[in-house]
């Protein structure tokens, strides 16, 4: 990514707390890249050096915290249309956390009046909490179940074998099988995350505690698969030779996607309340259907997202990047419920939770995580909002509310 020219604006925006998210997305891009490092580097060094007041990195070179990418920031939304209020306000500290909001690892103190304050933070066997990795189960059409392998992360699905990507063996597919009904199910667990090439070319990123059934190769005229869980979508197009294309079904719930050609992502957990597809290339028709078997469909555009309720279907636009960030390794946390926000940190690390008041289920909190960090990384960055708290006990953490009712 070159640089933007008005790089140095938005930083000082970002520093004097009057930044967009348009801003903050800007930042992030541009500062997680090689060039963008040298320039953050020289402006937080410029801010550090006007500044009386005491830093104490521990002896590590803004080039190598720099070099890290594992802690960002949380803000607090206060409104369905928040403009960020970041918990931060001097701007010193707002330099340092700019280099936070691209990533750091453990390591960093911020010594301002009197030191960092801890008192709200009980999660020491959370350190020993890693994130989750590449982890899934293959379960054939002929019962035959495959424990997949962590380093390969991706299988290949040809017409008579399956493979890792790098060409390795997993096993051939059974003869005389109709490949068109035998339909096979890749599923991750909680804490897992795996990629899968279908015989037709799609790509499929496939997160945490979900599952894709697929046949071993699809039929010339519909390919379907069955989704639960979440996933994001890369549908190869397959001309049908008249001109046409072979639509491409996502099948999830009470709801169907159908594409020919297409990026996109499905979220369709079974304990989230809503079915949310999000467009991100090409376009999308999204069919659901309710209780009494009457039908509602919605023509998407990239950047658009269908919300399907048991009450019907809506359309919204969400915050760019936020549905995906997932599939790049980072969770973007925006405008969303918080129990919604603890149900993604404990699919990802296979934990428990549970919410010890009712103040924690009104709480918003915004910001970005990379998904390759420790739990208590995470819970360590929301609880700098001073608006939560967190114990971590037997694989289970217990959230509490900071925030007077």
């Amino acid at each position: 990514m070159g640089k933007p020219d008005n790089i140095e604006e938005v930083f000082r925006r970002y520093l004097d707390n009057e930044h967009s998210l348009q801003d903050l997305h800007m930042i992030q891009s541009y500062f997680q890249s090689n060039d963008g490092h040298d320039v953050l580097s020289a402006l937080i060094e410029r801010e550090l050096a006007a500044s009386d007041e005491k830093i104490d990195v521990s002896d590590r070179s803004i080039d190598r915290i720099l070099s890290s990418t594992d802690v960002s920031i949380f803000s607090e939304i206060n409104n369905p249309e928040p403009k960020h209020t970041w918990l931060i306000n001097s701007v010193l500290i707002r330099a340092i956390a700019a280099i936070l909001l691209v990533g750091i690892s453990v390591g960093v103190y911020l010594y301002i009046g009197g030191g960092v304050r801890s008192e709200k933070i009980e999660y020491s066997d959370a350190s020993v909490v890693l994130p989750g990795s590449n982890k899934a189960v293959l379960q054939l059409a002929d019962g035959r179940t495959i424990n997949l392998n962590e380093a390969g992360g991706e299988i290949i699905i040809n017409a008579d074998a399956i493979a890792y990507s790098d060409g390795s063996s997993i096993a051939q597919i059974s003869k005389g099988v109709n490949h068109e009904n035998a339909l096979n199910t890749i599923a991750t667990p909680k804490g897992g995350q795996y990629q899968i090439v279908l015989s037709d070319g799609t790509r499929v990123w496939l997160n945490a505690n979900s599952s894709l059934r697929y046949p071993s190769k699809f039929s010339d005229k519909k390919r379907v698969v069955e989704l639960t869980g979440e996933a994001f979508f890369e549908v190869n197009s397959q001309p049908t030779g008249a001109g046409k294309k072979i639509p491409f079904v996502v099948r999830s719930a009470n709801q169907e996607v159908l594409v020919t050609g297409t990026q996109f992502n499905i979220n369709a957990y079974e304990d989230e309340s809503v079915i949310r597809t999000t467009l991100v290339e090409g376009k999308v028709h999204v069919t659901t259907f309710s209780r009494n078997e009457s039908k509602s469909t919605a023509a998407l555009i990239p950047g658009h997202q269908a919300v399907v309720a048991a009450d019907g279907l809506v359309v919204v636009t969400p915050e760019q990047g936020s549905a995906t960030a997932w599939k790049d390794g980072r969770f973007i946390f925006s405008n969303q419920s918080f129990e919604t926000t603890m149900r993604q940190i404990a699919r990802w690390y296979d934990v428990e939770f549970e919410f010890m008041d009712t103040g924690v289920s009104n709480l918003r909190l915004g910001g970005t995580v990379s998904r390759s960090t420790r739990l208590s990384t995470v819970l360590e960055a929301m609880s700098a909002t001073e608006k939560v708290s967190f114990i971590f006990k037997a694989n289970k953490i217990y959230v509490k509310s900071l925030t007077k009712p």
